[in-house]
Order: structure tokens, then sequence, then C-alpha cells
């Protein structure tokens, strides 16, 4: 009886899990800022695209995102309405991960979407949902795979790996280990490597086609994955801490996710290719991720599967009961992650800031290396980005009312030798709450080189400060 009420209500349930999802990301929304620099360089990115700039199509070798994102601009230019859309995107993409399970599904919706690194992914508008949709999206092809292998299977396989690759290049670990299970426990062998070579040739060539009537070199996406790729592209500053991800995971996605690996051999009963798959390169990826510079959008290959993984365990338990304490204490847990280190820094002042340098008719404001001010600077003004301290030889360069806006942002990255333009008397300051979200500090050590302790240390210090974003004539 119970049953059949669940099937009569499902897609009520399933909406309001949906609804709740989305509310997690998207409260407070239009007050917060841009999560980081990458939010607005891809907000840019599409503004310039929309207008017929194409120069910067394959920067981050990321055009997917690119023209995924175009159209919603055309519908709405705002900022906001591309984070929304790409909140949305993150909640869809939580849904096809359940559709990877047989029986469950609703509960595993609810576990995976409360994540608190998925929430976080959907704060800055970067690449991380749109892969996480992609990489669902290739795996429920490699489950039927298992079923019905043919070539067509491998054909979509193919195009969705290639599809994933070239919207998060980070995608070639987990999928460098699918295809080892394949090559050693799955029947067409040869076939996953192949169809991957084609699907990536196609995918590639296609992209390289869209850039080149767009004015773009043939060269330039290559250029831009041979830099990314290479191995000379950028010292790694971060420090060798083998137990980085180990100390983000127990703080802030809760050690439940352990049994992952634990429990792993009692997790699937069947040893089915796809149960290989899933296992095989969640391992492997959080392996490999954990040997390179650190930052949680690092585990966005590992974390759903680890999720799946978690959870299935979970559903071993032979007492239900059990199976929902656990499941309500692990909510709970996630809950007060999200109260506590996310919702207390979504208010900012950055819109105040830039209505401020409105009401005073500013023409050009520096910017110490925050663009986050971008999404809300009228268009009269022209923002000009100070990298390191030389570029202030560019204030002589523009007439007109200027305005230096210093931003902390230049102390999270660890740019230091900006700070020496911290005015001691502002015309105007603000306190920044969206600079003191723990998570920035932690995507940045890619960048700085702090460990785990060491960012959230220096989160620490940038709270004690009474002021983030000052704002000074320059005469």
């Amino acid at each position: 009886m119970l049953l059949v009420s669940f099937n009569k209500y499902k897609a009520i349930y399933y909406t309001l899990i949906f609804a709740f999802l989305l509310l997690l990301r998207l409260v407070f929304f239009a007050e917060a800022a841009p999560f980081d620099y990458d939010s607005v360089k891809n907000y840019q990115i599409i503004e310039e695209i929309a207008t017929g700039d194409w120069h910067n199509f394959f920067h981050h070798a990321s055009p997917i995102l690119y023209l995924f994102f175009l159209p919603f601009y055309f519908i709405n230019a705002s900022f906001e309405f591309l984070v929304s859309i790409n909140a949305f995107v993150g909640v869809w993409a939580v849904f096809l991960w359940s559709r990877l399970l047989e029986k469950n599904r609703i509960f595993f919706v609810f576990f995976l979407g409360i994540s608190f690194s998925l929430i976080s992914f959907s704060l800055y508008f970067s690449i991380e949902n749109l892969s996480l949709l992609s990489f669902a999206i290739l795996l429920i092809e490699l489950k039927k795979m298992q079923k019905n292998s043919n070539s067509n299977n491998f054909v979509k396989i193919g195009i969705w790996a290639s599809i994933t690759l070239f919207i998060n290049y980070k995608a070639i670990v987990p999928l460098f280990f699918i295809g080892l299970v394949l090559i050693f426990l799955g029947k067409k062998n040869t076939k996953f490597y192949t169809h991957i070579f084609i699907g990536a040739l196609g995918v590639f060539l296609l992209l390289t086609f869209i850039g080149v009537l767009a004015g773009l070199a043939w060269y330039q996406y290559p250029a831009v994955l041979f830099r990314i790729f290479g191995v000379a592209e950028r010292i790694n500053p971060t420090k060798y801490e083998i137990s980085y991800y180990f100390a983000y995971i127990l703080k802030f996605d809760v050690f439940l996710i352990f049994l992952s690996f634990w429990g792993a051999a009692s997790i699937f009963k069947r040893s089915s290719l796809a149960n290989k798959i899933f296992l095989v390169s969640s391992i492997g990826t959080f392996l490999v991720m954990s040997l390179l510079p650190k930052a949680p959008r690092g585990l966005i290959f590992w974390l759903p599967i680890a999720y799946l993984l978690t959870f299935n365990w979970l559903y071993q338990i032979k007492y239900k009961g059990l199976f929902f304490i656990i499941f309500v204490l692990f909510s709970v847990f996630q809950l007060y992650n999200y109260y506590q280190y996310i919702l207390p820094y979504k208010h900012s002042q950055y819109k105040e800031a830039a209505k401020y340098l409105k009401e005073k008719k500013v023409e050009v404001v520096f910017t110490t290396l925050s663009i986050n001010i971008y999404p809300y600077l009228s268009k009269s003004i022209q923002l000009v980005v100070l990298r390191e301290i030389k570029d202030t030889l560019l204030f002589k360069d523009f007439k007109g009312k200027k305005y230096l806006l210093y931003d902390t942002y230049c102390e999270i990255s660890n740019h230091t030798d900006l700070k020496i333009l911290k005015p001691q008397q502002a015309d105007t300051s603000f306190f920044e709450k969206s600079l003191l979200q723990p998570m920035l500090y932690l995507e940045n050590s890619e960048y700085t080189g702090w460990g785990f302790e060491e960012s959230l240390q220096k989160q620490k210090e940038i709270k004690e400060q009474t002021k983030h974003l000052y704002l000074k004539s320059l005469k």
C-alpha cells in the first residue's frame, strides 16, 4: 500500500526535492557577490561572444561552457540569471546521477543534492556543474552498455566522454581509469579509447571550425590545450600535502564518505562492469588528484561516485532503522555546514560600491586583481585590473575622474605586493562578507600554495579586518 502511494505521488515528491535543492543554491543569490575571479571572467567572455568578440572563446579550454550559456544570455543578460541557470544545471545533474541506481533513487537525490561541495560548486559560475551533468550522462551510457553492447553505445560513450573532456580537462583522469577497466575487464577492450579518440577528434574539429568561422586562427585551440596539458605550464606552488583532501572531506563533506573506500568490496554483490568502473575510477581519481595542485573543485569527478558508493553501502545495512538514523544525522551535518559556511557569506556590498562610483560620475576605476564588481558596474565606467604593483603606471594613461578600488581579494590570492595600495584614508569602505567564504580560500590553494589549515587560518585573519573594500579618489 505504501509503495502504491509513493508511486502515485512520486512526481510531487521529486518536484518538492528539486525545488528544495534549488532553493539551497539560490537563497539570497540576488544579494550574493560572484564567488571568484573565474566566475566573472566566464561572464565577461559570454558577454564578449554575444557582441561578436570571440577572441576568448578557447579560454581555459572550455568553449562548450560558453556555447551552452550563450542562448540564456540572449534571454537575460544579467549575471544573476546565468548563475541561477548554472544552479539549475547542478540540481539537474544530481537527478541524472540517481539514474545510476536501480532503486532508492529519491533518497539518493537528497543524499547527493545536499552535499556541501556540490552546493558550493553552484556558488560560482564555472565549469563544475556542467561537467557534472555531462559526466553523469557518460556513466549512464556506460551502464547501458553492459546490457546492450554495440557500436551505437560506444559512439554515444565516445561523444559524451569527449564533451565532458572539452568542458573540464580534468576529466582526463577518470576517463583514463574507466578505459583501464574496459581494457582489462571489458569484452570490447579496444572500443572505448578508439571511440573516445574519434569523438574527441570530431568535437575538437567542430569547436575549432566554430572558432575559425568567428575569425580565430586554426591553431588557437590546440595552443590552449598544449599550454594546459604541458608540464611546463606553471610550477605547482602547492605544498605536497597528501592529507589535504582527507582534511577537507572530514570538515565539509562528512566522514561517512570514506566508507566508499572501506566498504568497497561489499557494496555490490553483483560484479557488473559498471560497478567496477565506479569503484576503480573513484579510487584512482582521488589518488591522482591528491598528487596535483589542491582545490576542492579537483574532486568534481570523484565526489558523486563516492556518494554513490557510500549510499549503496549504507543501504546494505540490515536494519533499515539504522540506515534512516545515519541518513538523518548525515543530512543534519550537511545542512549545518551549509548554514555555517555558506549562508552567512552571501550578503555582498559590491553593488553598493558600484552605486557609489556611479553617483560620483567616475569614468575609470582601478581594482587590485579582483573583478567581482564588474557585473554591477555601470557600463559608462571602465574597469582596469592591477595585477602587480608596476601596473600603477597605468594611472597616468587615463584622464577624467579616476578611483582606486582596493579589494582584499588580492590578499586572499597571495598577491601581497598590491597590499601597499591599501588606502590609509579611503573616501568610503565596506565590510565584504563574500570575501570571507572559507571555500574561496581553499579554492585559491591551487595558486597560493597554502595548505588546508593555512588557507583557513588566512580566512580567519581576513575576517578580523574591519573593512575589505576601499574606494579612494585618484587626483
